[in-house]
């Protein structure tokens, strides 16, 4: 892929996508997921195009890993959440699952599911949104 060409037409006016400017952090996320596709992916324009265009309506047009509710922190997230039956502490672990990363996982057993492309149990654990990218192309 010519990711010159490609920040080009993304850059310009009638993409529709970004306006004229991309920040730093918005080139910096997508260059992540352009860099888990080509190491992870399946080589379909269409497959990427998907990924691209989740991070982009998942995190608000942001690109990186953001809390459910763009919150600065958990406490933050919980509070605007505290009438969302997934955002509450779950057995067996106590934790919150509501929305990180870049695709907004919520519930357990979805965070299970993709456990076996992650280094630690994300279940048991828990998640911080720092750092956190779920790749979708394993």
């Amino acid at each position: 892929m010519n990711r010159s060409a490609f920040y080009a037409a993304l850059r310009r006016r009638a993409s529709g996508v970004f306006g004229t400017s991309i920040s730093q952090r918005q080139v910096r996320g997508i260059e992540g997921i352009l860099d888990a596709f080509a190491t992870h992916g399946d080589g379909r324009a269409k497959t990427l195009a998907y990924a691209l265009a989740t991070a982009y309506h998942e995190t608000a047009r942001r690109m990186v890993p953001v809390r459910e509710t763009l919150a600065y922190d958990d406490a933050t997230a919980r509070r605007r959440l505290c009438n969302a039956r997934y955002a509450q502490p779950e057995p067996p672990y106590g934790h919150a699952y509501y929305g990180r990363g870049q695709v907004q996982l919520t519930w357990p057993n979805r965070l299970e599911a993709v456990r076996s492309d992650k280094f630690w149990n994300i279940c048991e654990q828990g998640l911080s949104s720092e750092g956190f990218s779920l790749k979708f192309f394993a």
